[in-house]
């Protein structure tokens, strides 16, 4: 049930120094050397039947590294050093780590049956009892068991370790020797636990002291409990009683639950200890990001040694109504790739940092179990990286399962000044980008004036002749948002994961769709491609607004604009009678950009109207990009913006009934007496045999 952890608690009754040794007992010295490592071989390579000084047999499979030492880990099944033969009973083992191992640590565990191999030390059934965990830092430490134990077993508690010596002390049986007993932990008990999902207390499992296959009658039980050294504490200490365990709300870390018999005069001392890993919950990812401070900020100081060691926490994507049951969501894979997998819920978008998840781009997953199976989590530890928020994970802890898959992801546009911590770990869109330089993975960029930092994480082929980056050329650029803290100083920059070289001229964009007001009626208009569209308005206008406007566009935009004139057979062209309005876009879901003018803005005076029956009004729309270019219509370079003309008809004879809807650059304008004009006249033209007002 004991997993392997990221972080490790401290040793069981440890002390510093070296083990007192009696007369009695026999110490074994485990080097490099008297393992048979070699000494410059990198290759970890297995040993069996090696001996010291006590009757002690070793095996398991280790390494030298590339230096004179011994070296463990903890990420292979084969790594790991046991006793195949008894010295006797255990007593104390001792670690000197070499100076490359910092921030690690070595398990050490004991049992009263004969280990096979080092792989062992990876079955939970095999193991045996954890004694305790011998940090490095530097320094020799013992670690002493509390009962006895005939065999130990050693290995890695996270990542790689280097050891100069391994003592491990066995003290002979004297006088009358007892009867062995054993501890055995018996029905259904969590081994991990999130306060306020699991509630804040779970039931400790029956134990039994066997001698043999024979319970022993009268055998009493003590529990007792230890927070590691990852415990971060709730409201108040977790405790035991009523056989059950309490956990206070806030708390996270490891919990050891012993079990323990005290022996007497016929029966040795045993005992029995299990992990109850505890870890914070969230239902979503906001309120993962809300507890996550500003790198970089006035709180980060204190803050950034606490995150980069992170906490046990779990993730669980449920709503949670007041009375009601929880209701699974999903959450949408949005790149995967090797050990990142990004995930995106309503609220934000989160880095699930371990390998073989199994999970690709545009997979919808959720901790829904279906069939009744209830909800699934998933387990890790939350922690910074160079500032970067992750989830740490191992693919035995991530219970979410695939809903469906192949579901369309894509990028948030957004403009450089916008790359920031609000937006890390989010898929996303910068354009006009130029390629200045590459230092290795690292990329520079310039769009504008301003540097754009990139991160060439998954080895893109940025290199190659025909389809690499070229200096001095612009691209769009798609990527995973990236925050980088190192020396005292923030870099916002972008995981790159794809990379396109910019058209040349403006792109443009696909469509306008308005939404008009008039006299009341709402109705909708798409302008085409060619930026000019023609609504005519039957009958007299006292009211035409435009609610609304819709931009089907990858670009993001900055402002929108709008200016209009109006024309009459009395008046002539009314240039002073404006309509101008600028207002921020919004981007909506489906990737187009929004501005909602709330109760609608008065394109034409209503008083002006009734005193002139038939008008025309051109309506011209200016808009910008965030990038500071002019939006254009239909991918030209021309510097035109899209024009909208309402025709209002009444009692006039002469309004103009229907007006060509398309002003194609290359119709031949006339006046109404056969003279050919051009498209800077204004008045009544005749075009495609029509009579159009300009």
């Amino acid at each position: 049930m004991n997993k392997i952890l990221r972080f490790f608690f401290v040793a069981l009754l440890g002390f510093i120094g070296t083990s007192v040794v009696f007369a009695d007992d026999k110490t074994d010295e485990l080097t490099w050397e008297g393992l048979g490592l070699g000494g410059t071989n990198s290759n970890y390579a297995p040993f069996e039947g090696i001996s010291f000084n006590s009757p002690a047999i070793y095996a398991g499979t280790a390494s030298s590294g590339t230096g004179k030492y011994i070296q463990l880990r903890s990420n292979k099944s084969d790594a790991g050093i046991v006793t195949t033969k008894s010295g006797g009973k255990l007593k104390s083992v001792t670690i000197a780590f070499n100076a490359g191992t910092t921030d690690r640590a070595i398990d050490i565990y004991g049992k009263n049956e004969p280990y096979e191999a080092g792989p062992d030390m990876y079955d939970a059934d095999k193991k045996g009892e954890l004694i305790g965990s011998i940090a490095a830092n530097g320094e020799s430490f013992t670690v002493t068991p509390e009962v006895s134990y005939k065999y130990v077993g050693m290995v890695a508690h996270s990542g790689a370790i280097y050891i100069d010596k391994i003592t491990v002390v066995w003290e002979e049986p004297q006088g009358d020797v007892k009867t062995e007993t054993v501890v055995e932990l018996s029905g259904d008990y969590l081994t991990r636990f999130t306060p306020g999902k699991d509630g804040d207390e779970t039931k400790l499992p029956t134990a039994v002291v066997k001698a043999g296959d024979v319970a022993v009658e009268g055998a009493a039980i003590k529990w007792s409990l230890k927070m590691g050294s990852n415990w971060i504490m709730g409201e108040e200490e977790p405790s035991i009683g009523d056989g059950k365990v309490y956990i206070p709300s806030g708390s996270s870390g490891d919990l050891t639950l012993t079990a323990k018999y005290d022996g007497d005069d016929t029966y040795e001392a045993s005992a029995k200890s299990y992990t109850l890993k505890t870890y914070k919950g969230f239902i979503n990812i906001q309120d993962v990001l809300e507890q996550f401070p500003q790198v970089g900020g006035d709180s980060w100081a204190t803050k950034e040694a606490e995150w980069n060691k992170g906490y046990q926490a779990s993730y669980w994507q449920v709503d949670m109504p007041e009375g009601s049951e929880p209701k699974g969501k999903e959450a949408l894979v949005t790149y995967a790739n090797g050990s990142y997998t990004y995930i995106k819920d309503d609220f934000g978008s989160l880095l699930l940092y371990g390998s073989g998840l199994g999970y690709k781009t545009g997979d919808k997953i959720s901790g829904d179990l279906g069939n009744d199976q209830g909800f699934g989590g998933i387990y890790g530890t939350m922690k910074s990286y160079n500032g970067l928020l992750e989830l740490a994970v191992n693919k035995e802890d991530v219970e979410f399962v695939v809903k469906s898959s192949g579901n369309p992801v894509e990028p948030k546009t957004i403009a450089l000044k916008e790359l920031n911590q609000t937006n890390m770990n989010e898929y996303l869109r910068i354009e006009n980008a130029e390629f200045v330089a590459a230092d290795g993975k690292n990329l520079t960029f310039k769009v504008g004036d301003e540097t754009l930092a990139v991160y060439n994480q998954w080895n893109l082929k940025i290199d190659d002749e025909a389809n690499g980056l070229k200096a001095g050329t612009k691209y769009d650029l798609e990527g995973m948002g990236c925050i980088y803290w190192k020396n005292q100083t923030l870099t916002n920059q972008l995981y790159l994961t794809k990379f396109e070289e910019k058209a040349s001229g403006d792109t443009g964009i696909k469509s306008l769709k308005l939404t008009i007001s008039h006299d009341g009626e709402v109705f909708t208009k798409t302008i085409p491609a060619s930026g000019w569209q023609n609504v005519v308005i039957e009958g007299k206008t006292t009211s035409l607004k435009i609610m609304k406007a819709e931009v089907e566009t990858s670009k993001p935009m900055k402002y929108i604009g709008f200016v209009g004139t109006m024309y009459d057979a009395e008046d002539g062209w009314q240039d002073d009678k404006e309509a101008w309005r600028t207002v921020d876009f919004q981007k909506q879901d489906n990737g187009t950009w929004v501005i909602d003018l709330g109760e609608g803005m008065e394109l034409v005076e209503s008083e002006w109207l009734i005193k002139n029956k038939t008008k025309t009004f051109e309506f011209f729309i200016y808009a910008e990009y965030e990038d500071g270019t002019p939006m254009r219509y239909n991918n030209g370079g021309e510097d035109k913006n899209y024009k909208v003309t309402f025709s209002t008809g009444g009692d006039d004879p002469n309004a103009i009934g229907n007006v060509n809807a398309n002003d194609n650059a290359n119709t031949k304008l006339y006046n109404l007496s056969g003279q050919p004009v051009t498209r800077t006249y204004r008045g009544i033209v005749i075009q495609n045999a029509r009579k159009v007002l300009r």
